[in-house]
């Protein structure tokens, strides 16, 4: 069980970085694959329309630094986190 909370704590880590690490530094081509699984995979596309149903999308896209930074400060946490369940 020590094992499988070490496991999830690094994934989410890992997760929460390439998050961070895409919205700082690829925030154009993070804002193209977020448009096309809208389009192409989302059940009930046709309600999204063009992302105007869905506010919260345009929230997080207009702060999108904020949320980069923030995102990365938890993940560099989960990191922390991590490295000291590693010891046990």
């Amino acid at each position: 069980m020590a094992i499988l909370l070490k496991l999830i704590v690094l994934a989410g880590a890992l997760i929460g970085l390439w998050f961070s690490v895409s919205f700082l530094f690829f925030y154009e081509r993070f804002k193209i694959f977020n448009d096309m699984l809208d389009n192409q995979y989302f059940v009930g596309k046709e309600k999204y329309g063009q992302g105007n149903a869905f506010g919260f999308d345009n929230w997080v896209f207009g702060w999108h630094t904020v949320v980069g930074i923030i995102t990365l400060l938890i993940s560099c946490w989960l990191f922390y986190v991590f490295c000291l369940y590693a010891r046990y």
